[in-house]
């Protein structure tokens, strides 16, 4: 029983700390699900989508480059990796401008 408060107090913990961490970069998440959502719409497989290696770069507080790596299945069931950068201004408009 006391096991379980612990482990139900950390999980707490690290979830509070998650939260505060996060609080600041809602702006550059926002800006990263635009993207990935607009990587998803290309892919063959969007289900088996797996994003990596993601970096953004802010020219300003509202304007973002997004660069990163997918791996999602191709129309044989193969795992193919692919990188894109994409450009999000003022928070809503999203350009991909690169997609291989």
């Amino acid at each position: 029983m006391a096991t379980k408060k612990i482990r139900l107090a950390a999980a707490l913990s690290l979830t509070l700390t998650s939260s505060l961490l996060l609080s600041g970069c809602s702006s550059d998440n926002a800006a990263i699900e635009k993207c990935e959502k607009m990587v998803t719409a290309r892919l063959r497989s969007p289900a088996s989508a797996k994003f990596s290696g993601i970096k953004i770069h802010k020219d300003d507080a509202k304007n973002f480059n997004i660069e990163g790596s997918v791996d999602s299945q191709n129309g044989f069931g193969a795992l193919i990796r692919s990188s894109f950068s994409c450009y999000v201004t003022d928070g809503d408009k999203v350009d991909l401008y690169s997609f291989y």
